[in-house]
This record gives C-alpha cells, structure tokens and sequence, in this order.
C-alpha cells in the first residue's frame, strides 16, 4: 500500500506554471543535510518495521515535493545517501536545470528512474511553464541518451487541457527523441489551493448522494483518502506532512527529529476521516471523486462503482495501517493497539 516515501529537499521552484499555486505556499526553502540525513533515518526505520511485518520494506524514494528538486546542489548527493542505505531512488524534476553536469550526478549516485514534467512544447511551452523551451528539450533528449541501460525516464505529461489528442501529440514528439515511458496525469486542484469551477466541491449538490454511495459500499463508513498514506511527505522544513496536496502547509504533523511514521498514522487517519481543513476541497478526496462520477453520469451506476472500488483500497489500507500503527502486533508477539475506526 505504501508506495514510497517523498522528501521535499525543496519547495522553490524555477517554473511558474499556473497549475502549480506558487504563490501560496506560506514559506519557502531548502532542506539542509542534517534535516535530509534525520528524514532518510525515519525512511530507514519504516523500512524495517515494514520488512518486520511483511517482508517488504519501502519501495522507493523520491526526491520531490512542490518545488525543483535540481535547485538545490546538494540533491546528487543526497541520492547517493539513498542508495547507499540500499534504497530505491528516483527524482522528479521540470528538466529545465538537468544539464550534462547534473545528470551524470544522478547517474553516478544510482538513481535509477527520472520523472520530467515536460507537458507541452514550442511557445506553449513557454507560456505554460515560464521557461525556455529549446534548452529543456535538449536537456531531455541528452539525459535519455546518457540514461539508457541506466536510468529508466519517464516523461510526465499533464492533461491541462483536457484534450487526449494533444497527450497524442507530445508523445509522437518525444518518441523519436529518445523517450520511452510516460505518465498522464489529470490536473490536480492541490487541496483546494487552485480554484477551478469544475471543483467547487463544498457548493455541489452531488456530494451529499456521494457521500451516501460512500457509507453503502462500505457498510455504513464511508472510504477515507488513501493518498496520505500511499506516497508518505515529508516537507523541506522536515515536518511531516499530510501529502503531496497540503500546498499550504496547513496540516503540519510533527518534525521528524520528534515523530517516526508511525507516530503520524493515527493523526493523519483523523484528518482525512474529518475531511479538515483541506480534504473536503481536494479532487483526491473520496466523496468528491464519487460526486465527479455523478456528474459525468447522473444515473449513478459507474459512480456506485467508484465507490466500491475506493472502498476496497481503503479497506486494504487499514488493514496495513493497523499493522503499523503504534504499539501494534509485530511477528515478535508485541501488543498490537487497533486504529479506531468512526464514521465521517
């Protein structure tokens, strides 16, 4: 269920995307090497109480946040922590600033797959993200030569303008240059931080009957959001923090110089079960996903479906969360203290 660990070794950023609400985060920096080193030892701990319990420790590390990970110069180097520690790495960068330099850095510090958000090209490129177009392209058509056998890269291809014929386009384009492997994503509201009309969430008429699919599918609870617990975040500052869309910071949950991941479950468990104070507005939360579904299909029946579906991740999810939780059984016979479980 756990699919890996963020660490957010900054939250600045050279782009200025206007799908990325910059301007609201509350504060900005970079991570510093002793903060890194303290956050990789918390990744470290999970890893063995995960192995503890099941055998498999935590899949991966990405070195990501809400900001440009290659900002920061010492990013290669904390890479090299990661697989040294015998860890899976990965990087998300823009590729603006991956010039020859830095990407035979990451290459010599093991990192084995590059995500590059690189979602249009040409002038549009420009206009979007507030960058160069011809120096990204060429950093990313270098790094998939100099990657190959290596480092897997996987261009991150953005929807923003919903319009599958243009994903089409920029795929055929990258292809030829070298690129392999892409990931679609939908355009995310970040917790409510960027204001869509299309997720107004707290003014459609649709949540309440969602909400009811909801409690349905899973006998009376309605599913929780899995994603705070699916990609764990830890923030530049080294806060825990309640995932990847807390833009704003709102939901700090303890540094972790004082708090292991264990130690946040339970109070993350509460906010999302809450909806408060971000996930009533975030296009991840369960509810609005259900009252989304209803939108495109009023009848109901592909969004009874889901809600089944959502049902049953979160359902697999507390059952991993349970194991983890502090005080919980591990194969050593210790006491296990069960997460408790209330309606929204």
């Amino acid at each position: 269920m756990i699919a890996g660990v963020d660490i957010e070794v900054t939250n600045r950023c050279n782009a200025k995307c206007y799908f990325c609400p910059r301007d609201k985060t509350p504060h900005q920096g970079l991570m510093t090497t002793a903060t890194f080193d303290q956050a990789l030892a918390r990744v470290l701990e999970l890893d063995t109480q995960l192995r503890d319990e099941s055998g498999t420790g935590v899949p991966t590390v990405n070195l990501c946040g809400l900001g440009e990970p290659l900002l920061h110069r010492e990013t290669p180097a904390f890479a090299r922590k990661v697989v040294d520690a015998g860890l899976a790495c990965q990087v998300v960068s823009n590729g603006a600033l991956l010039d020859e330099e830095r990407g035979q850095a990451l290459l010599d510090a093991g990192v084995r797959s590059v995500w590059l958000n690189v979602g249009e090209r040409r002038e549009d490129y420009e206009e979007v993200y507030k960058l160069p177009w011809a120096r990204t392209r060429d950093n990313v058509r270098r790094f998939a030569v100099m990657a190959r056998g290596k480092c897997k890269v996987h261009l991150v291809l953005v929807d923003h303008r919903k319009d599958p014929e243009h994903i089409a386009e920029l795929k055929a384009f990258w292809k030829p240059l070298g690129v392999r492997h892409f990931l679609e994503f939908d355009i995310m509201n970040r917790g409510g931080t960027l204001s869509f009309e299309e997720m107004q969430y707290e003014h459609l008429t649709e949540v309440p009957p969602a909400f009811e699919l909801l409690r349905t599918a899973g006998g009376g609870t309605a599913a929780p959001c899995t994603v705070p617990f699916t990609y764990l975040f830890v923030g530049y500052d080294g806060n825990h923090y309640l995932c990847c869309s807390d833009w704003e910071k709102k939901v700090p949950l303890g540094s972790v110089y004082d708090r292991s991941f264990r130690d946040v479950i339970e109070a993350k468990l509460a906010h999302v079960r809450q909806r408060e104070p971000i996930c009533k507005h975030c296009n991840h939360d369960p509810v609005n996903q259900v009252a989304d579904a209803l939108r495109a299909e009023p009848d109901g029946r592909q969004a009874a479906a889901v809600a089944s579906q959502l049902t049953v991740t979160a359902t697999e999810a507390m059952s991993t969360l349970e194991r983890l939780s502090p005080g919980s059984t591990t194969r050593n016979g210790s006491t296990r203290r069960h997460i408790p479980v209330t309606a929204l």
